[in-house]
C-alpha cells in the first residue's frame, strides 16, 4: 500500500472440491472471511435469517464475512468452495448470502476448476482462475453493500501496520507517529474513517487471525494465542468469546465439523480402460474378488457383456492396478471390485465419480446397480438410493439402487 494506493488484498486461503454427504447439516458456520459455494447439482442449501438459498449448477453463491449461517443437505453433493479475505470496502460487508446466476464464462471456470481440484486442493496453476471467479464476485456485488468512505492513506497505512504486526504490542503513540501525526488526531481520524478506535480495530483482527489459524493450521491453541498478539490462551479465550461468542476450541471443532467431508482421494487415478487391451488386468482383479473371496462362479462372474461394456481401472500410488468396475451402455453400473489390501482408501468412490461422469458425457439421465447388503450404506452416503426389497443374485442380498444425473 506503498504512497496510500488502494488495494483489494485478496487472499486465497482454501479452494477445495469435495463430495459431501448427509453430515453437511450444520448451524452456526459463522467466520472472517468470505466463501463463494457452486454445486454440480441440486439438493444443499444455505439458511441465514430464515432466508433460504439453494445450492446448484445455475448458481454462485458468495456468503459475506461474519454470516452466522446454517447448511442443509438431502443426499450428497459435489461441492466446489472458496475460502478468501479481502480488504476494506470488501472485507467489512455486512453479513448477508448473495446469488449470482452463472454466466457462460463463470462456468467455463467453475467446471474446469471442479475437474482439475478432484483430485486435492488448489494449486498454484489453479490461482488465475480462483481470482477470476473472486473477482467476479466483487464485481457484482450491490454497490449499496459496500461503504462510501473515502479511506486517507494514513488510515490505510495504519492499518497495514496493524495487520502486519499483530503478534507485537502496538501503542496509539507508535501508529500515530508513524503515519505522521499526533495521537488524538489520529485517533479521531480512525474512528471517522473506519468506525474503530484503533486499539478496537487491532483487537478485532487479531481475533480474525486467531479464526484463521484455528480454521486453517493445526497450531495448539497457545501457538495461536502468541501468534495472534494476546497474551496467552486465557486471554485468547476471554476475548475471543466476548467477539465470536464461543471459544476457540469449539469454534475450531464447529468449522472443522463443518468442512468434514469425504475427500475424492489423492494417491487414486482412475482410468477409462479398453476391454480387449486390459482384459489380463480387469479379469485378475475380479477373479481375486468375486471368484476367490465370495465364491461366485467364474461362468456367472464373465457373463459375456465385458466386450460391450465400458470399464475402469484404478490405480494406486505405486501404478498398481487395485479396483474395477463397468458401465453397460443402459446406464447400469456393476462389477465393483477392489483388492483387499486397498480398500478404505478411496479407490471405490473415485471409480463412481469416474463412471457418473462418463454415464453424463453419454447422455443418461440415471445409472442403476444392483448393492450387495454389505455395500448399500456406501452407495447410499454417495447418492444412490434404494429402491425395492432384497433380491437374491449369484447367492448373495442384493438391493436395486439408482441415481438420476
Amino acid at each position: 500500500m506503498a504512497g496510500g494506493q488502494y488495494e483489494p488484498g485478496i487472499k486465497i486461503l482454501e479452494c477445495r472440491m469435495l463430495m459431501r454427504s448427509e453430515n453437511w447439516n450444520m448451524s452456526s458456520l459463522s467466520a472472517p472471511y468470505w466463501r463463494i459455494y457452486w454445486n454440480r447439482r441440486e439438493g444443499a442449501s444455505v439458511v441465514l435469517d430464515g432466508k433460504v438459498t439453494k445450492l446448484g449448477p445455475s448458481r454462485i453463491v458468495a456468503i459475506a464475512p461474519n454470516s452466522s449461517y446454517s447448511a442443509r443437505l438431502e443426499g450428497s453433493m459435489d461441492h466446489l468452495y472458496v475460502h478468501w479475505v479481502a480488504e476494506a470496502p470488501y472485507g467489512t460487508v455486512a453479513p448477508e448470502v448473495f446469488e449470482f446466476p452463472v454466466t457462460p464464462a463463470i462456468g467455463e471456470v467453475v467446471n474446469s476448476l471442479s475437474e482439475r481440484l478432484e483430485w486435492g486442493r488448489c494449486s498454484e496453476l489453479d490461482v488465475p482462475d480462483v481470482l477470476f471467479l473472486i473477482s467476479w464476485v466483487l464485481r457484482n456485488l450491490p454497490n449499496d453493500r459496500l461503504t462510501s468512505r473515502t479511506i486517507d492513506h494514513r488510515v490505510i497505512e495504519a492499518m497495514a501496520h496493524m495487520r502486519d504486526n499483530l503478534e507485537h504490542k502496538i501503542s496509539n503513540e507508535e501508529i500515530a507517529k508513524r503515519v505522521g501525526m499526533n495521537r488524538n488526531s489520529f485517533i479521531r481520524l480512525f474512528k471517522a474513517k473506519t468506525g474503530y478506535t484503533p486499539q478496537n480495530y487491532l483487537i478485532a483482527r487479531r481475533v480474525d487471525h486467531a479464526c484463521l489459524l484455528l480454521h486453517f493450521s493445526d497450531a495448539s491453541i497457545e501457538g495461536i494465542a502468541a501468534q495472534s498478539g494476546f497474551c496467552d490462551r486465557y486471554h485468547l479465550s476471554r476475548v475471543f468469546k466476548k467477539f465470536r461468542g464461543v471459544g476457540p476450541a469449539t469454534f475450531r471443532k464447529t468449522v472443522r465439523h463443518g468442512a468434514a467431508t469425504e475427500e475424492w482421494p489423492r494417491g487414486i487415478e482412475v482410468r477409462t480402460a479398453d476391454w480387449q487391451i486390459d482384459k489380463d488386468e480387469i479379469s485378475t482383479i475380479r477373479r481375486k474378488v468375486f471368484t476367490e473371496e465370495q465364491g461366485i462362479s467364474e461362468a456367472i462372474e464373465f457373463d459375456g457383456l465385458d466386450a460391450v461394456c465400458t470399464h475402469v481401472l484404478a490405480y494406486d500410488a505405486g501404478g498398481r492396478a487395485v479396483g474395477t468396475a463397468r458401465l453397460q451402455h443402459d446406464g447400469h453400473l456393476g462389477r465393483f471390485a477392489v483388492l483387499k489390501a486397498s480398500r478404505g482408501k478411496g479407490a471405490g468412490r473415485s471409480m463412481v465419480r469416474h463412471l457418473l461422469k462418463i454415464a453424463s458425457d453419454k447422455g443418461l439421465k440415471r445409472v442403476y446397480l444392483g448393492a450387495q447388503e454389505a455395500a448399500v450404506p456406501f452407495y447410499g452416503k454417495l447418492g444412490f438410493t434404494r429402491k425395492g426389497g432384497a433380491f437374491i443374485e449369484a447367492g448373495l442380498r442384493h438391493f436395486a439402487m439408482h441415481m438420476d444425473i
